[in-house]
């Protein structure tokens, strides 16, 4: 069933519509580990309405004569929780949902209720974004040991004993390549339990800032990211004063690179 929600996610559009094809779309909860971010050994999902119809028969879910899936009697239903402003990636995919007979709605709170919420698992399903550690480190997200606490990382509450003995196995592994090596056999562990529908991932990162600093040539560190502007920046005399003559006199200052490739 989790299956098919993710042939009935239109990613493609959604990238080109709503972010101009500046995502790539994932296939792995580990995109680093694989050549482009891409696992070559396992399908990008893509949006296959067809596919999700015969899966969701082959589950049981039979449309009814008001065009509406349901099994042993009951509806399918799904019900989004969210605390977003903006939800045209959400009406597109439930209008795709609602195109095979699930019926899709939006559960609007407030920051402080998701939050709650989510913390207690009290939810069906909800849009989410996560980063990680440097090293990678699956115990947080993944292990069984989490799977039921409150406000833990393990949002879907996995509990599988080949994840937990694959953690266990990393945490005391100290060369770097066999790490990854069983990441990816943790990886392919939750790409059979689809814990989450996968969305995407932008492979550089935007910033906006007045032109009166100067900055290292790569203008982050290579970890720390935005965390190390306040260490790595100074603000400089005469770009300020250029800034400040140029607002005054509502002129354009030269462009800086508009791209900048963090040198290995």
């Amino acid at each position: 069933m989790r299956q098919a929600l993710g042939y009935l996610l239109n990613r493609e559009a959604m990238n080109e519509k709503f972010m101009y094809n500046q995502y790539f779309l994932l296939n792995s909860f580990y995109p680093d580990l694989y050549p482009n971010n891409v696992n070559p050994d396992r399908e990008v999902t893509p949006y296959d309405p067809e596919k999700a119809r015969s899966l969701l028969a082959d589950a049981g879910w039979m449309v009814n004569d008001f065009g509406k899936l349901e099994k042993a009697g009951q509806p399918f239903e799904i019900t989004f929780l969210s605390a977003s402003e903006d939800f045209r990636h959400l009406n597109l995919y439930i209008e795709d949902l609602k195109s095979v007979g699930i019926e899709a709605n939006i559960e609007k709170i407030n920051r402080s209720s998701l939050t709650k919420r989510i913390d207690n698992h009290e939810f069906e399903i909800f849009w989410t974004a996560w980063g990680a550690s440097r090293l990678r480190d699956p115990e947080s997200a993944w292990h069984s040991s989490t799977a039921s606490q409150k406000a833990s990382q393990n949002y879907p509450g996995v509990a599988d004993p080949e994840i937990d003995r694959l953690i266990e196995q990393q945490k005391g592994e100290y060369d770097m390549d066999k790490r990854i090596e069983i990441l990816k056999q943790i990886d392919a562990c939750l790409a059979e339990m689809i814990p989450y529908l996968f969305l995407w991932q932008s492979d550089h990162e935007r910033i906006l800032y007045w032109n009166k600093y100067q900055t290292p040539e790569s203008v982050y560190d290579k970890f720390g990211q935005k965390d190390s502007i306040i260490t790595y920046w100074w603000e400089d005399p005469e770009r300020k004063e250029s800034l400040d003559q140029a607002m005054e006199n509502n002129q354009a200052l030269e462009k800086q690179p508009f791209k900048v490739v963090y040198q290995e």
